[in-house]
């Protein structure tokens, strides 16, 4: 955490509609995890950049997805560099994406994370870029379809209580409003038929090894309602 939870305008976003034959040709059961397209689970500590880490990680295995290249870029950058964000306090991954395509993004050695916002500024690295996102249609199945065939999308949920102390299973929560300790932003990036496979930024101590597995086919905590996914052409 921590998150807005309205998207300030964003010029290279695309509402994304999952066509039927997308639909149809969605396997049953996805990781991309077993692609190698997944960069290993890092850990946001005490800042609320969860939006610049959700971003990344999406970057990340797009960037791989196309390349065959799996880089750890850097979520400090963000934190320090996309204006429209405000740092350790909130952000938006819309504008994170939309930063990335203007300005690309640095590796994470070259620019590494200092759990506090610091002096924006250039280095010698490399840097990769993304031609947009799209917000992905808000149903479960379409979300499902769309992930498989493009790749892993950041999304925002209501954070209940029972995430911060999740240790493993799949996670079912009824009411998340009642329990909300704010919004929350973390990356999907397989299902099965029961459940969403989600990469989060708590470290490895926290949840399956850093992961977490949400009940799917319920929208636990609005999860399908903000679902936005970069692309590279």
């Amino acid at each position: 955490m921590s998150l807005r939870s309205a998207k300030p305008p964003s010029d290279s976003h695309i509402e994304y509609e999952v066509t039927q034959e997308e639909l149809d040709s969605a396997p049953t059961y996805f990781d991309w995890r077993q692609q190698k397209v997944v960069t290993s689970i890092k850990d946001q500590d005490s800042c609320g950049s969860c939006w610049a880490f959700a971003s990344t990680a999406a970057i990340e295995s797009q960037y791989a997805i196309h390349t065959r290249k799996l880089l750890n870029l850097s979520e400090q950058q963000l934190v320090d560099c996309e204006w429209v964000s405000q740092g350790c306090n909130y952000g938006f991954v819309n504008t994170a994406y939309d930063y990335v395509r203007d300005n690309g993004q640095f590796t994470y050695d070259s620019y590494p994370y200092q759990d506090e916002k610091t002096k924006c500024h250039k280095t010698s690295s490399n840097r990769v870029f993304i031609d947009g996102h799209r917000f992905v249609t808000a149903n479960e199945t379409a979300i499902a379809a769309y992930i498989a065939k493009y790749g892993p999308a950041a999304f925002a949920i209501i954070c209940p209580e029972a995430l911060m102390h999740y240790k493993g299973g799949v996670l079912e929560v009824n009411d998340c409003l009642e329990q909300s300790t704010g919004l929350h932003a973390m990356v999907l990036i397989g299902y099965t038929q029961d459940y969403w496979i989600i990469k989060n930024q708590w470290g490895t101590t926290w949840g399956e090894n850093g992961f977490v597995r949400f009940k799917r086919g319920i929208n636990m905590c609005d999860m399908a309602l903000q679902v936005d996914a970069p692309y590279i052409n």
